[in-house]
């Protein structure tokens, strides 16, 4: 049955519901059970180095004898034949994956709150983790023919990729500044060898070529979820679960990977009959499933704002919830910040992690504010709402974060803050300036904030503004990479009376700055700053003049027979030889730092590429070979090495 919105109790109701949840229910039954839980576990961690444990030492043996279990079941799947032809390459194999696992895992320590919270050193050894990973996927190749070589550990290899994709994320968020994308960057590459070496996998497990268990689809479809292949995931998973390899089809239909899954086919399909059915028989059902399934369902619930079945399930999972759980409560409980329409909901669950409330160790997600966000800006159109969640997270992410996750948020903030100051400057003007006086207090102001409130300043095609943003990198003591020249070159593209003048000076200091650090060519992002402040600019104007003389056109009574030309009004004005100066401008400063492109094809790629995209610009190119460019200026060059012509 499809979820109607008729069946679903009023909003009051369900916030009461809510509220009562929030003060009494499943926040107040996770406080009380795992309050204790996380007591005895600091108290056994904090005995390690010897000494009496502080409490009984059953449930210590008993774990134990499960990991004596797991170890001897590993130590089974991993057992080599001495006279199987492929020995020597499984047992590299093995040897690989284990590495590099060893040096990838997080600590399951790392999941609750330590009595000095502090955080184990989680850093990899990179280089013998990406050289093992390599080898992994040679030996892979090799031994998918080999009978020996069992789900078992094709599912690790996964497990391997799918943390070294993790790996790559994290590590790019932490950089001061993103790789160019026609840049050669390490993390490019790495995206691209985990990417093709997954789709190998997938294509070989569909294809019966090697099988996997529940724990490597779980990683499978994760890792596809994660690389944004939505459909990949679901065409997997139907196909998977219908392998004629028993072991295959089997691991794609237990609980976690079906728990995964939930999600994914509600945003597809919006049916609420799977999951309502799956509701009932885990409500009935006095042994505890396993908690990816609630967590899938809390999600649907969520989505479907359905939240009396969220946070009963919620519940249900805090009950049973052990140390090795906690990584999926607190998947949760982001979903319930991030996708909740019902808003105080969500704030009730980033209070909780703000006011530092929850027993378990939280990281909070910065898309998860950045969600919230959104949704309170699309729910109520309150802006002074979303400012006072922006606060929050400023001051709960300080000054400790990296620079990426604060330039994610404030992008999310600055877009919002534009919108809706768009039709009263002034007032934004101020308030802007209070934003960076209290920013200024929580943090040392960088450049990545001044460079988000540039670019999405240009929505206001306002000079001063531009002006006002680029004084406050010298005011602040800011040193400047090449991304804020690049923003400025580009920002005069949203403003009507820019000169040539300007746009050669911008586009000169920009160059300067490339050879000072070191740049030995002219990238892609350079030119598309160039493109924006000119071609872009005169394509909008364009458009604009066409459709304003096309709606006068519509206007004209039938009484008037003269139907106006729609290019007329662009013959005389002002904006249309502007238009032209600066698409000529730009194609000057194309031909005269040709030399100093990475790659012949840019030419191609900023002229007949862009007109394809801008087509303004067709009309220019004929006489591009012809165009003299040696009034443009090139400064002394140090660090850039000219093509050969």
């Amino acid at each position: 049955m499809m979820f109607r919105r008729s069946a679903v109790k009023p909003l009051r109701t369900v916030q009461l519901g809510v509220s009562n949840a929030l003060r009494a229910g499943s926040i107040g039954m996770l406080g009380r059970h795992l309050t204790n839980t996380v007591l005895n576990e600091r108290a056994y961690h904090s005995n390690q180095g010897g000494g009496r444990k502080p409490f009984d030492g059953g449930q210590d043996k008993k774990n134990k004898w499960v990991r004596q279990g797991k170890n001897k079941a590993v130590r089974e799947e991993l057992k080599v034949d001495p006279a199987s032809p492929w020995r020597h390459e499984l047992l590299s194999f093995d040897e690989c994956v284990s590495s590099a696992l060893k040096y990838s895992t997080t600590p399951l320590q790392n999941t609750y709150k330590r009595m000095d919270n502090k955080q184990l050193n989680t850093h990899p050894s990179f280089a013998l983790f990406w050289d093992s990973m390599g080898r992994a996927m040679e030996l892979y190749y090799s031994l998918r023919e080999s009978p020996d070589f069992n789900a078992y550990r094709v599912s690790r290899l996964i497990h391997l990729l799918h943390n070294g994709l993790r790996s790559t994320r994290d590590q790019l968020v932490k950089l001061s500044r993103k790789p160019d994308y026609d840049s050669q960057s390490f993390h490019k590459e790495m995206i691209n060898f985990l990417c093709n070496s997954l789709k190998d996998i997938s294509d070989d497990v569909l294809a019966n070529k090697v099988s996997v268990n529940g724990y490597g689809a779980t990683h499978l479809l994760t890792s596809f979820k994660e690389l944004s292949f939505n459909d990949d995931c679901i065409q997997i998973w139907e196909t998977g679960k219908t392998s004629p390899n028993e072991t295959t089809s089997e691991a794609f239909k237990e609980a976690k990977v079906v728990g995964f899954m939930l999600p994914l086919l509600y945003a597809k399909n919006q049916s609420l009959t799977e999951p309502n059915e799956l509701y009932n028989q885990v409500i009935q059902s006095k042994e505890f499933t396993h908690p990816n399934l609630y967590s899938g369902l809390i999600k649907v619930f969520i989505k479907a704002e359905d939240y009396e079945k969220a946070l009963s399930l919620f519940g249900r999972l805090c009950e049973k919830a052990e140390v090795r759980n906690y990584g999926y409560l607190i998947e949760t409980h982001l979903s319930f910040i991030s996708d909740s329409k019902n808003l105080t909901l969500a704030e009730s669950f980033f209070d909780k992690i703000i006011n530092d409330e929850m027993p378990y160790k939280i990281i909070l997600q910065v898309s998860t504010v950045n969600s919230f966000l959104q949704n309170i800006w699309k729910g109520e159109n309150d802006f002074d709402y979303v400012y006072k969640i922006w606060e929050k997270a400023v001051r709960f992410y300080g000054s400790t974060v990296n620079p990426g996750i604060l330039s994610s948020l404030n992008n999310t903030f600055f877009t919002i803050f534009f919108e809706n100051f768009v039709n009263d400057k002034i007032k934004g003007f101020n308030k802007l300036q209070e934003i960076i006086m209290f920013y200024s207090g929580v943090k040392k102001i960088d450049e990545p904030f001044f460079n988000v409130m540039l670019t999405k300043a240009t929505t206001w095609h306002e000079r001063s503004i531009i002006d006002f943003i680029d004084k406050n990198y010298t005011l602040y003591h800011i040193p400047r990479t090449i991304i804020s020249y690049r923003i400025l070159l580009k920002s005069l593209g949203s403003i009507d009376d820019t000169t040539n003048e300007e746009i050669l000076n911008k586009w000169l200091e920009l160059v300067k700055k490339l050879d000072e650090l070191g740049q030995q060519y002219i990238a892609n992002a350079d030119l598309s700053a160039l493109r924006d402040a000119t071609v872009v600019w005169s394509q909008q104007k364009k458009d604009e003049k066409e459709l304003i003389a096309k709606s006068e056109s519509t206007a004209t009574t039938t009484t008037d027979l003269k139907i106006k030309d729609p290019l007329e009004s662009l013959k005389n004005d002002d904006l249309s030889s502007n238009s032209e100066d600066r698409i000529v401008q730009y194609l000057k400063i194309l031909k005269r730092y040709t030399p100093y492109f990475r790659a012949p094809k840019q030419v191609f790629r900023y002229t007949t590429g862009c007109a394809e995209s801008y087509p303004i610009l067709n009309g220019y190119l004929h006489e591009y070979s012809n165009i003299s460019a040696e009034d443009i200026p090139v400064p002394e060059l140090h660090s850039f090495v000219p093509r050969e012509q």
